[in-house]
């Protein structure tokens, strides 16, 4: 069988003839290969819960269409927000006990919401490489999926999310800007240091009102933890602390207020509106406020349809010269089945069907990552619907995806460092805090929220 490291070696060069390809793979009725030894009700109403942007929303809802015209008398109802709102919801709904039969979850909440008992395990509802399934009642199919993926969704040994496709840190840029700027993108192996080279040269010849980056040092992306491996080795200690401390933390935000300074990023004002508006819309990069910004590389699938101008990806900058690999591949997000869902068996086929089914592959495209098995990475490449900037993300994981470390596993509870260095971030940006006072508070919640 042909690994995932193997097919992103081979990716990149085949992209452009599988455009023209005859499309691949099986049957629509083959995407649950045990559903005879499965008893499912012949009527059944399930609630699916996702957030994202509006092209996110369009090929979920495709998606959920396709899957209805398969199984007559289930319904499935939509629940999507942006994701400032998402999670607000969703613990609502878990504290009540009725978190939807299907939620999408980012890979630190899946031990958070399984410890709090709010997941239900798939181990009995999947099977894969290893699995004997023959004992009947699974119903998703993960043979061939990537272990590391599939690592992220585990939880003390046993699995509670589907990985829905694997993406990897990028800094995604305004292509048509640096070339009206008269400039080309960073070269390949760029350190921090020579991007803050880069960006004070590229300010020189940018219209007013636009910065030569977003200001990422909150949570645009995984900006801190790509910084954290390249400099400290790790994120985590076995124990589940953070591996580093209040000097570590304040190194990493001074490098921010440096870019800050020499006007190099967008204001403080610009980010927390950014922010506060919670979508791709309302991204600096897309309102062509900032050429660069730090995210993940399916994003560039996302910003795209929303902006005139061409966008690109990059790699993120290397530490100096004997640093570590800091960037990885990881679940860009994961299904899970609520723990209180009247109808888990169907909740687990709209699973199956998300991540099997080679229409509901080729319409969810990489939009949420590239598939995590190889035969639906095959479904996605033979699609006449995928994109240049799909193909480019592919192109991109194809190039770096073999380099990467592996993904950092986080603790439970991490989800709260989200809008705990965020806030300390915004802080600092808008001037109500010292760097050494963010950091130090931003410390102390943090270890508090891991204990």
């Amino acid at each position: 069988m042909v690994s995932r490291r193997d097919f992103l070696r081979l990716a990149a060069g085949t992209a452009a003839a599988a455009a023209a390809a005859p499309l691949l793979g099986q049957s629509a009725s083959a995407s649950v290969r045990s559903a005879a030894r499965v008893k499912y009700p012949k009527s059944a109403d399930i609630q699916v819960a996702w957030w994202g942007g509006t092209t996110r929303d369009a090929r979920t809802e495709e998606v959920i269409k396709l899957f209805e015209s398969q199984h007559k008398g289930w319904h499935v109802t939509p629940f999507f927000s942006d994701f400032s709102n998402y999670f607000d919801a969703m613990n609502v709904k878990a504290a009540a006990g009725d978190l939807p039969d299907v939620v999408q979850l980012g890979g630190s909440y899946v031990p958070e919401y399984a410890d709090e008992h709010q997941l239900l395990s798939l181990d009995n509802l999947s099977y894969g490489d290893k699995a004997d399934h023959a004992k009947g009642g699974s119903v998703i199919d993960l043979t061939g999926f990537d272990p590391g993926q599939l690592l992220g969704g585990t939880v003390n040994r046993h699995l509670y999310a589907v990985t829905l496709g694997g993406n990897m840190p990028a800094v995604v840029y305004n292509e048509t800007l640096i070339k009206k700027a008269g400039m080309q993108p960073p070269p390949k192996n760029y350190t921090w240091a020579e991007f803050e080279s880069y960006l004070e040269e590229l300010k020189k010849k940018l219209p007013s009102g636009v910065y030569p980056c977003d200001d990422n040092s909150g949570t645009g992306g995984p900006v801190m933890s790509v910084w954290v491996l390249q400099k400290y080795r790790r994120m985590y200690t076995p124990a589940g602390q953070l591996a580093f401390g209040v000097k570590e933390l304040e190194d990493y935000f001074s490098y921010w207020q440096n870019l800050r300074n020499k006007g190099l990023i967008v204001p403080g004002t610009l980010e927390a509106a950014s922010i506060q508006n919670g979508t791709n819309e309302g991204n600096p990069l897309v309102l062509g406020q900032a050429v660069f910004t730090f995210q993940y590389s399916n994003f560039l699938s996302q910003y795209q349809p929303l902006m005139k101008d061409k966008v690109g990806l990059i790699r993120y900058p290397l530490g100096p010269k004997g640093s570590l690999v800091g960037d990885f591949v990881q679940a860009s997000q994961f299904f899970s089945v609520s723990a209180h869902s009247k109808a888990p068996t169907v909740a687990a086929n709209f699973i199956n069907f998300c991540v099997n089914n080679p229409h509901a592959v080729r319409a969810l495209g990489v939009e949420r990552g590239i598939p995590a098995a190889v035969r639906n990475e095959k479904e996605v490449l033979h699609s006449p619907r995928l994109t240049a900037s799909d193909r480019a993300e592919v192109a991109f994981e194809a190039e770096y995806g073999p380099l990467t470390r592996a993904e950092p596993v986080a603790p439970g509870k991490s989800g709260a460092l989200t809008s705990i260095f965020q806030n300390a971030a915004q802080d600092i940006a808008l001037g109500t805090s010292s760097i050494s006072q963010a950091s130090e508070q931003a410390m102390s919640l943090a270890r508090r929220a891991l204990s």
